[in-house]
């Protein structure tokens, strides 16, 4: 493989992370390690995000202001930084292409190029299955915790953090 398409190959991995990590970003804000969590548990553990990748790809998306960052404290206790999308994160989203092409490859029908729709079409399928499975848990957490007794903004509270430990 040339310089070239190495170089094409890492595009479409990092649009492929960056893009992983703004659909999770939907859902509200999250820290870090949350982000990693959501993303490894949706894909049944085959997707490993590990910090070098993840935090250069936040720091990345900062950068580019598609995301924002705040400190505050995790579910622990703990100081952390709380990743948050931002507008133009949003419409990043949805202007990007129907087909789910990433990265700046100019040559439609070279291998990475082909690789990368693959990799963007199954992150496609499985961030919209994440998305939902969150959803779903959230909703059945946070009325579970409403039958216990908790106001509704506690109960939905504690129904995020259950994700995230």
């Amino acid at each position: 493989m040339s310089t070239a398409e190495q170089r094409e190959r890492i595009e479409l991995l990092q649009g492929t992370l960056d893009l992983l990590i703004l659909r999770t970003l939907l859902l509200g804000p999250f820290h870090g390690h949350a982000i990693a969590k959501a993303i490894e548990f949706k894909s049944d553990d085959v997707l490993q995000v590990e910090q070098g990748s993840l935090y250069p790809a936040l720091h990345r998306l900062i950068k580019r202001r598609w995301i924002s960052v705040q400190e505050g404290i995790s579910e622990n206790n703990r100081r952390a930084k709380f990743y948050r999308l931002t507008a133009k994160g949003r419409r990043h989203l949805r202007l990007r292409p129907a087909n789910g092409q990433a990265g700046r490859c100019d040559r439609k029908d070279s291998p990475a190029s082909r690789i990368g729709v693959r990799i963007m079409r199954r992150s496609k399928r499985m961030m919209e299955e994440l998305e939902q499975d969150i959803r779903d848990h959230i909703e059945r957490e946070t009325q579970d915790n409403i039958e216990r007794g908790m106001p509704p903004e506690e109960a939905r509270y504690a129904a995020v953090r259950t994700l995230v430990m």
